[in-house]
């Protein structure tokens, strides 16, 4: 019996939710695509911190092969990126 695979729309929800729920940062600049399993970020964070934590996120949802970063660290004007 093979595994049941999930589909790319229901684990980029499932990201999308994991990382706007997350308090730590904001996430609103993240955007996320989904092919195969394999998911990649892309945008910008406030600090390494915060693209570590993102990463971490993406890669605990179930059926996420791979996550590939393209975020960018950004310090914001009143975000200091201390997190």
């Amino acid at each position: 019996m093979e595994p049941r695979v999930r589909s790319d729309d229901r684990i980029r929800e499932d990201v999308c939710d994991r990382l706007m729920e997350d308090p730590h940062f904001d996430a609103s600049a993240i955007d996320v695509r989904v092919e195969n399993g394999d998911v990649t970020l892309n945008g910008a964070v406030d600090s390494r911190r915060a693209r570590r934590r993102a990463e971490d996120l993406a890669e605990r949802v179930g059926g996420v092969k791979n996550v590939y970063s393209g975020l960018r660290v950004t310090h914001r004007p009143g975000h200091g990126g201390a997190f």
